[in-house]
């Protein structure tokens, strides 16, 4: 702005989505697989501020800070399951 103010401004942004599935006994059996578990993070922020830069004795920052976010998770774990498909 000036050579006594500096303007600051710090904006981030995220957007993380997860679908994942996993095998919970290792096996090939379907006793206990897929269990699910979804979700996804957006988040906004942005900061702004303006600040004295002289040297004197009174120095001074006036600032403020904005946040958005928005989550969601949704979680399955399956119930083991007993298929007779490989009974003798």
């Amino acid at each position: 702005m000036t050579d006594s103010i500096a303007l600051t401004s710090i904006t981030s942004y995220d957007d993380f989505r997860q679908r994942q599935r996993t095998d919970g006994d290792g096996m090939n059996l379907a006793s206990f697989d897929l269990q699910k578990s979804d979700g996804y993070i957006h988040s906004f922020n942005q900061e702004l501020r303006i600040a004295s830069s002289a040297s004197g004795p009174l120095r001074w920052m006036v600032g403020g800070n904005y946040e958005k976010s928005t989550t969601y998770a949704d979680s399955d774990e399956v119930a083991p399951r007993f298929r007779d498909d490989y009974a003798p």
